[in-house]
């Protein structure tokens, strides 16, 4: 359990850091229109990285990667909020 809360995490960082990050700005404004909303779009990119952490937890369940997928996805919805509000205050 640990050890999918300790991934998400990591995967909800990921994802904001693609998505939201102003380093990966100029890239997702040249990607094509398909990968352009993939890599804009937090809950849709947190699938894709999901996979790959969801196959690393033992023993391999693929319901881990569903619920990599929800609570990675809650984590970047709170964790935008929380930058927003700090760009805010």
């Amino acid at each position: 359990m640990n050890e999918l809360l300790l991934n998400s995490l990591a995967v909800a960082v990921i994802v904001t850091t693609i998505t939201k990050g102003a380093i990966f700005e100029p890239a997702r404004n040249q990607l094509p229109s398909f990968w352009k909303k993939l890599f804009n779009c937090p809950y849709c990119l947190a699938h894709w990285v999901s996979i790959p952490f969801g196959l690393y937890i033992q023993p391999f369940n693929p319901i881990n990667i569903f619920a990599l997928i929800a609570i990675s996805s809650l984590s970047t919805f709170f964790l935008i909020k929380y930058l927003r509000w700090l760009d805010v205050n």
